[in-house]
């Protein structure tokens, strides 16, 4: 219900048109939840901006589906395969993720890939 009070959402009625199993799914927008607290409006706007992004950056062909390999360019495999950043193997004493980001291993195309992302 607060998605559809959003009026500036074409990015995810497109997804939605394309795969409403996947826009819908609920592990999918109970990741947006937990993120947004439970707080249901805030999690409903940042669902809408994800889609808007995510066409940004990887057209329209990705944009009903989790993104691939394949929907990387050039540039962005050399930023993924330098070790400018990466998953640490083991998780943190809470269960978490641990990324790490080391700038002396940043190749010069990360430059221009971080400053057309914004």
């Amino acid at each position: 219900l607060e998605i559809r009070k959003i009026r500036n959402r074409r990015e995810y009625e497109k997804a939605k048109y394309l795969n409403e199993s996947y826009v819908t799914d609920r592990s999918f927008r109970l990741k947006f939840l937990r993120c947004d607290q439970f707080d249901v409006q805030v999690a409903a706007q940042r669902i809408v901006k994800h889609f808007e992004i995510k066409r940004e950056l990887f057209g329209e062909k990705s944009l009903a589906r989790p993104i691939r390999m394949s929907d990387l360019n050039e540039d962005d495999m050399i930023v993924l395969n330098s070790g400018f950043f990466h998953l640490q193997p083991t998780r943190d004493v809470a269960g978490r993720l641990v990324m790490v980001f080391d700038p002396g291993l940043r190749p010069d195309s990360a430059i221009n890939n971080i400053v057309s992302s914004y």
